[in-house]
């Protein structure tokens, strides 16, 4: 399953953070996923050029959002289907060790 998904997501304690973002597909909201801890890596270290991480900073990244949930398109039977944090992290987790060639 790789259709359209929504990522629903809160970056703080306040209600008032939750937002959603939409991506055409899974990988694609992992990449935006990875790109927003990317941003917060930048801003916490804004001296550094080349900022590397490991999957298990992402996990932690992961983990320390109050909320973190994905709705991804089943076309099969035309509704969205939740996927929960383990399951972005195992998509996380299988997006990376292909980018990295990895197999």
């Amino acid at each position: 399953m790789n259709g359209h998904t929504i990522l629903l997501l809160q970056t703080a304690p306040q209600k008032s953070s939750c937002t959603y973002i939409e991506y055409p597909s899974t990988a694609e909201a992992i990449d935006g996923l990875c790109a927003l801890f990317e941003r917060r890596l930048k801003e916490m270290n804004p001296g550094v050029k080349n900022i590397t991480y490991d999957i298990s900073e992402l996990y932690q990244f992961m983990e320390s959002l109050p909320d973190l949930t994905a709705l991804v398109l089943d076309e099969s039977i035309c509704a969205y289907v939740p996927f929960d944090r383990k399951r972005l992290k195992e998509l996380a987790y299988q997006r990376l060790s292909k980018l990295a060639g990895v197999q």
